[in-house]
């Protein structure tokens, strides 16, 4: 089974947990990290799989990295980043804030990859107030595909966040990338 069906199975298993946001915030409950831990852990651990967390900086800023491990073959990597921004928590020093990105962080990007949803994000629950619906990136073509094999920071740097690649063209980036490495 291929780290892809693994994830999938992953993201099945979250929807059959039950389980009761235990964060407040004012009005609103939330997933705390540690929830977020619990059901991440069980999800992968039902699924054959390993997902493990670092907060890193580049020229661009903070993201943090989650790189999803197939248990039965190691060389089977999944890796997604999130940019985050220095949380300053106040009456904290520098590094105990670092620690509350990293923690938060880390909170969000596991609740992305794997589909855990707290509706209380969403304006139209919350607000009463409809949602701003931001327009979709359109997918790849396969001849638009190819353009951007040939030059990819071109193709980027063209089309700066408007694109998304299908399945399929992930696993062939991921494919080409392990070939050249």
């Amino acid at each position: 089974m291929s780290i892809y069906q693994k994830l999938q199975n992953a993201k099945d298993h979250v929807v059959t947990i039950s389980f009761k946001k235990e964060g407040k915030s004012g009005k609103f409950d939330y997933f705390n990290p540690s929830q977020v831990e619990k059901i991440t852990q069980e999800a992968c651990k039902v699924a054959g799989i390993i997902a493990t967390c670092n907060l890193l900086v580049d020229e661009f800023g903070y993201y943090q990295e989650l790189t999803l491990t197939d248990l039965d073959d190691i060389k089977q990597q999944l890796t997604f980043t999130m940019r985050t921004k220095f949380g300053k928590i106040i009456n904290t020093n520098d590094t105990q804030s670092m620690g509350g990105t990293d923690t938060y962080s880390e909170r969000y990007i596991k609740m992305k990859v794997f589909g855990i949803k707290d509706d209380n994000i969403d304006p139209d629950k919350t607000s009463g107030q409809k949602a701003v619906v931001k327009p979709t990136k359109k997918k790849l073509n396969k001849v638009q595909f190819d353009k951007f094999l040939l030059q990819p920071d071109e193709y980027i740097n063209k089309h700066k966040g408007s694109v998304d690649f299908t399945a399929d063209q992930i696993k062939a980036l991921t494919e080409r990338l392990e070939i050249e490495l």
